[in-house]
């Protein structure tokens, strides 16, 4: 059972997806499964640009992770030629063939793949004659704001708002 991402902060939203991923996996009996990229996409898609302020590192993405209790953390070396591929060939090519799946947990707008060609609908599509089942998590709000770690950065670092970004973390920001 695999979800993919950044998962940049392991926000409330993402927890959600995560769980979900570890509850069917504890029902159907396989392992649950995480894929993250190292380092993050927008770093080699839009090299040269500032960069992208993360709220964690891969180790910390990892400590977390293993904490709610996932199986298996894959890291995948985000490379311009990695990015090339389109949604389909990541699927095919390194999530079936590679990996293997029996369900494909997604986030409610997450898109992947050349040009951020991919969603939950190229995934339907594909799950018949790959054999596996996809399933949509919704998107996690909080009052009137959907949690993002987009939010939780512009929290901290334009707001110096610790108390939001704690409460969309589920946990007080820390840093090493």
């Amino acid at each position: 059972v695999i979800t993919v991402g950044t998962f940049d902060g392991i926000h409330l939203g993402h927890q959600q997806l995560i769980k979900k991923v570890i509850q069917i996996s504890k029902e159907e009996h396989l392992k649950s499964i995480v894929l993250t990229f190292d380092p993050h996409p927008r770093s080699i898609i839009h090299a040269g640009d500032d960069g992208i302020k993360l709220l964690t590192t891969l180790e910390e993405r990892s400590r977390h992770l293993s904490e709610i209790g996932v199986d298996v953390l894959c890291v995948i070396p985000f490379t311009r030629d990695f990015s090339l591929q389109n949604s389909e060939e990541f699927v095919t090519n390194t999530l079936s063939a590679k990996i293997g799946l029996s369900y494909f947990i997604i986030g409610y707008d997450h898109h992947f793949g050349k040009n951020r060609d991919g969603n939950a609908q190229t995934l339907q599509k594909m799950s018949s004659h790959l054999n596996f089942e996809v399933e949509i998590v919704d998107k996690k709000e909080m009052g009137d704001l959907t949690i993002s770690s987009t939010k939780i950065r512009q929290s901290l670092e334009i707001h110096g708002n610790a108390i939001q970004a704690e409460e969309f973390l589920g946990r007080p920001y820390s840093f090493e």
